[in-house]
């Protein structure tokens, strides 16, 4: 049996990088991205991109306008916005 400890959020348990990544703004899950590229198309800063690997990746995050478009519209649910 696995505990969890009753302190730990949520978050962290459903993306475990986000522990070592709590400055970031946008925590993207590779092991739950699809490579569908619908963030991508929905990124009005275009700050998101599909890497060599087919899985999204953000580059100017500070550019991020928050909105939650693309972690709402993911099919996979491999977005987070902070």
């Amino acid at each position: 049996i696995t505990a969890v400890c009753k302190y730990e959020p949520l978050s962290a348990i459903v993306f475990p990088e986000r522990l070592a990544s709590m400055n970031k703004i946008v925590l993207i899950n590779k092991d739950l991205c699809i490579g569908c590229g619908v963030c991508v198309k929905l990124c009005p800063p275009k700050i998101l991109y599909l890497d060599d690997d087919n899985k999204a990746c953000a580059s100017d995050e500070s550019r991020c306008d928050r909105l939650r478009g693309c972690e709402r519209k993911c099919p996979a649910g491999a977005i987070l916005i902070n």
